[in-house]
């Protein structure tokens, strides 16, 4: 199977999320960013078509959490700044444990610029 090199190109979902980045193999791989239709983005690492690596996510209500990212999860180091969604109150904290927050999978149609 011979494999293809890094590209950059978008990727568009049906509810208006969109991918911008890196793509090996027609999967996002490398870096990129994922838009949401609310205003939340994730910057960082990809891998397989989710966040895997270093990465941040950015919530239009002003919270941010920025670290280490496993199969479209937070995971490992990172820390949480401000609120991220409600009724969360405002904080910074930092984690060292798995959580079950993360982006969606990428699965839509893709365009390369």
């Amino acid at each position: 199977v011979q494999r293809q090199a890094m590209r950059f190109g978008k990727l568009f979902f049906p509810d208006g999320t969109y991918y911008s980045g890196e793509f090996k193999d027609d999967r996002a791989e490398g870096y990129g960013r994922l838009y949401h239709p609310n205003g939340d983005y994730y910057r960082g690492h990809f891998k397989n078509n989710v966040a895997n690596g270093h990465g941040e996510y950015v919530a239009v209500i002003g919270g941010r959490y920025q670290g280490d990212w496993r199969e479209d999860m937070r995971h490992g180091e990172g820390k949480e700044i401000g609120q991220m969604e409600p009724p969360f109150k405002e904080s910074t904290r930092t984690m060292s444990n798995q959580e079950t927050d993360g982006t969606a999978t990428l699965t839509g149609i893709r365009t390369q610029d």
